[in-house]
């Protein structure tokens, strides 16, 4: 996958959130950030798994009295729904950003 297809939004999150005075609540995070990360193709469940992520590294950072989190890098946890196996062709069907990633693999070993 290409970090470029993610990068920008959990840093700019992270930034937004840590000039903040106080910690905003779930339901804040969400109003500020949910349609900025949809209307940049993310699905409705990756919007939210992002926003998370950002406001609970900034929560913990703040509250342990350490500097601005920086990620230096950056993952993506897969949801049942952002990836099907397709055992006939041997295919890995994996949504992300409104786009489909297909991965083929070269021989299945089975235990």
């Amino acid at each position: 996958m290409n970090p470029c297809v993610v990068t920008k939004i959990p840093r700019t999150g992270n930034h937004r959130l840590w000039e903040l005075d106080k910690l905003l609540t779930l339901n804040q995070v969400h109003q500020l950030f949910y349609k900025l990360l949809r209307n940049q193709g993310f699905r409705a469940h990756q919007a939210k798994q992002i926003y998370k992520y950002a406001l609970s590294i900034t929560k913990s950072a703040k509250r342990n009295g350490g500097r601005k989190p920086l990620l230096k890098k950056l993952s993506v946890r897969l949801d049942k729904y952002d990836a099907k196996v397709d055992l006939e062709n041997q295919l890995v069907i994996v949504k992300l950003r409104s786009r489909e990633f297909k991965i083929k693999t070269n021989t299945i070993e089975t235990t």
